[in-house]
This record gives structure tokens, sequence and C-alpha cells, in this order.
């Protein structure tokens, strides 16, 4: 209840889950993920239906100069946030040239990132590429080191009790683009 409280989560009229999609401390717009394994798996407003008319980064609350967990998907960014550790999500794998501007920029101010790739090649392939266009603010951390668990919401499920130190670990490990 709390966390479902906290990040404003809410189902569908067919028991979907509602994602709001916060930008700082307002919601920008609501992404569907779809259960019973429908497709596509979530359902996001377009670039242009966004307030900004682009695709915004997600994260809960005003940005400040603090280290960051990176993230790609819808759930991991508030499954980062229950578990303790800040988080913003990009909702896709590749970030867009305004995602990549937005963070360079908080970058400028003092935030730090560590990319987490999702597990498998192409997210490590787009973690790579993300962490290189965020230098010198970026650190890419290696994938999550357990069979089946792809990313931090799965990690959250397999492991609610370790997560976050398993998280901190991979952080601990991240290397930036020249390394």
């Amino acid at each position: 209840d709390e966390i479902r409280d906290r990040f404003m989560l809410g189902a569908t009229e067919i028991g979907d889950l509602n994602i709001p999609f916060w930008v700082g401390t307002q919601v920008h717009g609501q992404v569907v993920r779809r259960l019973e394994g429908r497709t596509p798996k979530y359902v996001a407003p377009k670039a242009e239906d966004f307030p900004l008319g682009r695709r915004p980064i997600l994260m809960v609350g005003s940005p400040k100069p603090q280290s960051y967990l990176l993230v790609e998907g819808y759930l991991d960014q508030p499954a980062a946030e229950v578990l303790g550790i800040p988080a913003i999500g990009t909702g896709a794998a590749r970030l867009s040239k305004e995602q990549v501007a937005d963070l360079r920029e908080l970058g400028e101010k003092g935030a730090t990132f560590y990319v987490l790739p999702d597990g498998d090649e192409a997210g490590s392939e787009a973690a790579r590429t993300n962490t290189a266009k965020l230098y010198p603010y970026a650190y890419m951390t290696p994938q999550i080191p357990i069979e089946g668990v792809k990313d931090v919401s799965d990690l959250h499920r397999h492991d609610e009790e370790n997560a976050a130190t398993i998280l901190e670990e991979l952080m601990a490990e991240g290397r930036d683009a020249v390394e």
C-alpha cells in the first residue's frame, strides 16, 4: 500500500498496471504495463504527446547533485527507489538526444550516473553507448549476476532483502567510458 501510494500506481479497468511518468515532482503522462503476456508489454505516450513535446527522463522528486542508478524500464526506477537507491529511468534502451542533454546538465550540477545494463546483449550495447554519451558523468556497471534476473524490478522480486546491497556493489564496480 505504501509503495502504491508513494508512486501513485494504479490499475486499468482490465487490471493492467498504470504507472505515472514522473518528471521531478510532476506527472507528465501515464504508462500502462500490460499483464498476462499481452503485447506490447508497455504502452507509453509518444514523445510528441508529452507536455515537453519529447520523451523526458523518469524520476521522482527534484534533481539533486548525487549519484543515480540509470535504468531502462518504467518499473525499474520506482523499484530502485523503494530499495533506497536514487534512480532515473529512460523508458528505452538508448537515450534520446534530449535525454542526453538533460542528464549532462544534471551532471554539470554534480550528479553522477551508474548505467545498469539490462541482462541481454542489446542492453549491454545500449549501456555502453549511453555511458560514452554521458562521459565524464557516467559509469557503466556490470549486469546483475543472477540467472534469470535482467533488471531492477526482477531483482526486487527475486531477492528484496539483498537487492540494495547487490545494486550498491555493482555501482562500486562501475567503469567510465575510457575504462
